[in-house]
């Protein structure tokens, strides 16, 4: 599998998202990056962050936390979380090919646990291909197998104005079958995170027990809240002629070429940022896959 450069509509692609009329930062490499102008690269990637994980389904339906992670009493008197709090440790930057990454979901909780969490911790070690970046965008593949086809873990990740400036990560698995094409794999997940330090803790924070809710809360920040969280907002309305569109909460839309046999197949992630005029501004990171590359990783 591969990607190229491409910034400009095609028979495959229609028409971007938002029309044609976004500006070229970036020039080079395998990923095209249309962004706009915010400077945030010391925000993007590595040290700690604190934020709220959703999951959503290809179809884009909100996929709650499942029960067997939340506390009966709180499922007796509503519904489960929408998302959770994770706190994230990460070492990489641009010149890396391997990146390291602790993940500590933290669990729901009432009454006595919210002073002792209970948490789960994973680390990832990716090796990173294709990456590319501007000042506001970082975007990157890694490649996996899995459930016997060929895909790609595609990960952008956008720089947000929420009153201070946060980060937001769109994590896609892309499969590719040689009878049904190109799809999505589930879950689509969306983690939108304020950055705590500049240096990774290595995911040491919940070591020996003894984190509160308090602590998690304050690490969040006045923006990140569990209580009325990003993903349940709702997602914008855009429907272009000519290729699938999946919009989600956080201003994000995913869009692809309609027919999975197509190769290149092309995939754009969108997200539409509010800055603190009130004015729009469009980040847009474009892919396209050859079916044929992915045919000879699989041999």
């Amino acid at each position: 599998m591969c990607l190229s450069l491409l910034f400009i509509a095609s028979k495959a692609f229609v028409t971007l998202p938002f029309g044609n009329s976004q500006k070229k930062f970036f020039d080079g490499g395998k990923v095209g990056i249309i962004s706009s102008k915010l400077k945030a690269s010391n925000l993007l990637y590595g040290g700690d962050f604190a934020g709220l994980s959703a999951d959503f389904s290809p179809d884009g339906n909100l996929i709650r936390v499942p029960d067997h992670l939340v506390p009966k009493e709180m499922l007796e008197w509503e519904d489960s979380p929408a998302c959770l709090e994770v706190l994230v440790s990460e070492e990489g930057e641009e010149s890396s090919t391997s990146w390291l990454r602790q993940t500590i979901s933290v669990l729901p909780a009432v009454g006595c646990g919210v002073d002792n969490l209970e948490t789960n911790k994973k680390e990832e070690v990716m090796e990173v291909q294709s990456l590319s970046s501007t000042d506001d965008i970082v975007s990157f593949d890694v490649e996996y197998k899995g459930d016997d086809k060929k895909g790609r873990r595609t990960e952008t990740i956008f720089a947000v104005e929420i009153n201070e400036k946060h980060r937001l990560r769109v994590i896609l698995d892309i499969l590719w079958d040689s009878e049904t094409g190109f799809a999505f794999k589930k879950p689509i997940n969306l983690i939108m995170e304020r950055k705590v330090n500049i240096t990774s803790s290595g995911g040491t924070i919940a070591d020996g027990g003894g984190l509160t809710g308090s602590q998690v809360t304050e690490l969040l920040g006045p923006q990140l809240k569990v209580s009325s969280p990003f993903c349940e907002e709702s997602p914008l309305d855009w429907k272009p002629q000519g290729v699938k569109i999946l919009n989600l909460p956080g201003n994000v839309t995913i869009a692809c070429s309609e027919d999975p046999m197509q190769s290149p197949w092309m995939l754009d992630i969108v997200h539409v940022n509010i800055n603190e005029k009130g004015e729009a501004e469009q980040q847009v990171v474009r892919r396209s896959y050859y079916a044929e590359d992915i045919a000879k990783d699989i041999e």
